[in-house]
């Protein structure tokens, strides 16, 4: 993921990131869509807590399983 810094003229443009926002180049073209970190949150906290503890989490984060990019990437390509 790229990380993005932004400077204080930018946030101010932003409205502060305190709502999700269509992000348009300068013909109005969408270029993608922003959901701000506290706006998540409040999505996620909405639900209930978490049936998981945060160790059962962690432990969930390590586990890998599937196939890799690579060969999924071999296999669209053969079709």
């Amino acid at each position: 993921m790229t990380k993005i810094t932004v400077d204080n003229a930018t946030l101010e443009k932003l409205h502060n990131l305190d709502t999700r926002l269509e992000l348009c180049d300068a013909s109005g073209k969408t270029l993608g869509f922003f959901h701000p970190a506290a706006d998540s949150r409040a999505r996620v906290s909405r639900t209930g807590p978490s049936p998981y503890s945060n160790e059962e989490l962690q432990e969930r984060r390590k586990q890998r399983t599937g196939d890799t990019l690579d060969n999924v990437l071999r296999r669209l390509s053969e079709k």
